[in-house]
Order: C-alpha cells, then structure tokens, then sequence
C-alpha cells in the first residue's frame, strides 16, 4: 500500500492540486530524505487535469535564471530576464524544481518571488507555475512574500488514523489470524512507528513476542534502515515531526533515554491501555453477570455497593477468593486483577500476560 492513498496524504494532494488550479506556485518543503513517491504521486494526482510538467534539475554553479534559459530557451538570444523568460516558457506547464542547492536558497527566493509578481497578470489557464520540493530546510526559514506563492511543509501530515490504516492493511495474517492479537500489535507499531512509514514496514516484519520490548530491535534497525543514522532532534533531519498536532520526536532517538523519560515505554503502555483496558473491562462485566447469584456484596465492608455491577475488578477478586469457587476461576480473576493493576499503575505487560487475555482462549 502507497502512503499516497492514505486519508490526510490524499488530502494534502488535494490541497496542493487546488492550489496549483488557481494559480498559485508550491513550494513543499521536506525533510532532508523526502516521503518516498512525493513527486510522483502528485503529478499522477494531476494527470486527470490538463497540467503538463517540464522538470529542471538544478545545478549548482549556476544563477536560477540562467539554468532556465539554458534549460528551456537555450536558442533565445534577447536579454536573460524574468519577463522574457515567462513569456517564452510554454504556456500552462507545470514546472518542477529539484536538488536545489541549498547554500543558495536566498537567491532562489528572489527568483521565485521575481517570478511571481510577473505571472500574476497572465491568465491562470496561461502562466507557467513553479512546483519547487526543497529538502532538508527548514521550513519556518522559507519566507516568500509572493501574492501567489503557496508554501506547503511536509509537516503535521501524516497521523495516527493513517498509520492505524496502514498497519493494519499491511499486517500480514500468516503471523496472526486472531483479532484480538492482530489488534495488538498493531497498535504497538503504530506508537512506535508514528509518521516513519518505514520504520513501520520494519516494525511488522518482527516476530510479535519482541515487540513488547522493542529496544533491542530498535538498536538493531539502523542496519536495515540506513535513514535512521542521520535523524536529530530537528525536523529537517526527520527526527522529530508534529503529529496530530504534537511535537514528537523519533522512537529511534529516545531509545537510549530509557532512565531519562521512559517514552519509549509510554508509547508502548498506551497501545496496550487502548486495547487491553476495555477488555478486562468487558470480562469483569462478563463475570459478574455469569456469577452474581453466588456473590454476596455484603463481604465488602470497605465501602457500600448498591449495584454488584459497580464492583471494580480488585473487589471482584476478593468476593471470589473468599467464596467457595473453583480454583481455575481464582486464578483467572486474581490474574486480570494483578494486570488490571499493572496497567493502571503505567506498568507494561509481558506478552504472556497478553496471550492470556486472549479472547479466543480465555473463557470463564
């Protein structure tokens, strides 16, 4: 499956095909390694409009106006100027910018800027527009005051729906036709991976018992993903990304601040939480309900119960000790409530203690 066909990557190809449909010059800046596709998926994106693409892959010794006219009217012979430029581009093409230099980027926003103030009153069915990906800069650093220049970051994209889609497409069923397993893990991934669609193809290649302490495959993975050894703490490098709204940085960068801020192990905890406490809840809800004639609510003299269904599972599991049911029941209610209690507590969960959540095998 292509990121492309992900919910918010799809619409950041909307926006930036409406933006182009109107006239506008784009400006995408990008991590240093950009999203795999990027260009493609965008001219691909445009192919069912009458936009056509002239590419210019610039070079470094040269000023932008003449890599143009060298590029595209290298027969010209009337004065290297921005007017006489647009006027003899082809009309209506969508001109897309590569590997600019960027110890000379300040020269290439005065071009575009240049550009844009002399496009402006040529039709927007007429004017030549620029695409331009720039890479590995910061994008707080682009400022273009163009009137019809459009700067779109690759930033704050991607989110957890989309990488929840993902995974879960991807996640291949030889390694677990069981849901609840499934659901599991690949939630795990998710927290783990965040935006790093890579990371994430990595992730579920793993046997799914070493996800749960995922620190040695996380040490391991820079040999299979050489992208890893440039990730700082800074967005241009790819090592920190807003993510739905939040400013992360890359499980790969904290996996050594195990002692410091134990994220790595929140991120873990909290995709065990999402999947795990409902479940024990529902088989609280599921015990009571099957055993409720034989539990007497009066045993509890901490506090008053007026409704069996508002005991809490460490309540439920002292009810039962103390009355006489089978040994196999203890054991199964004082298990959920020793999890129920880890869990609560921020404590991670062995992949035993999941296994025996499993609804396919646990039954009471």
């Amino acid at each position: 499956m292509s990121i492309w066909n992900l919910p918010s990557a799809t619409e950041f190809l909307n926006k930036i095909e409406l933006s182009l449909t109107d006239g506008n010059n784009i400006i995408i800046p990008t991590p240093v390694i950009p999203p795999e596709g990027l260009f493609s998926a965008i001219s691909s994106k445009l192919s069912t409009n009458s936009f056509g693409f002239l590419e210019l892959e610039f070079v470094k010794s040269y000023s932008p106006i003449d890599q143009f006219f060298d590029h595209f009217l290298s027969d010209h012979t009337h004065a290297r100027s921005i007017s006489n430029l647009i006027n003899n581009l082809p009309k209506g093409k969508i001109i897309y910018i590569k590997n600019i230099d960027v110890s000379i980027l300040n020269k290439w926003i005065t071009f575009i800027c240049d550009f844009d103030s002399s496009v402006r009153n040529i039709s927007i069915f007429d004017r030549p527009l620029l695409l331009i990906i720039i890479s590995g800069v910061s994008f707080e650093s682009i400022n273009v005051p163009g009137v019809a220049v459009k700067i779109f970051p690759w930033n704050n994209i991607l989110g957890d729906l989309d990488i929840q889609v993902y995974v879960n497409l991807k996640y291949p069923y030889h390694k677990s036709n069981n849901k609840f397993i499934r659901n599991l893990y690949c939630r795990v991934i998710c927290n783990l991976a965040l935006w790093d669609i890579k990371l994430a193809d990595y992730l579920i290649s793993i046997e799914p018992s070493h996800l749960l302490n995922p620190f040695p495959i996380l040490y391991s993975a820079i040999h299979d993903m050489p992208h890893l050894s440039v990730l700082k703490q800074d967005w241009i490098s790819g090592g920190e990304m807003y993510f739905d709204g939040s400013k992360l940085s890359h499980s790969f960068l904290i996996k050594d601040e195990i002692d410091l801020n134990k994220e790595i192990s929140s991120r873990i905890w909290s995709a065990q939480a999402s999947i795990l406490f409902p479940l024990i809840e529902k088989y609280r809800r599921m015990i009571i309900h099957k055993y409720k004639s034989s539990i007497n609510i009066n045993n509890v003299s901490d506090f008053y119960i007026e409704d069996i269904y508002d005991l809490e599972i460490g309540a439920l599991s002292f009810l039962i000790n103390k009355s006489k049911f089978n040994n196999s029941l203890k054991n199964k209610v004082n298990k959920l409530r020793v999890i129920r209690n880890k869990l609560a507590h921020l404590e991670l969960i062995t992949y035993d203690e999941a296994a025996f959540l499993d609804p396919k095998f646990l039954q009471f």
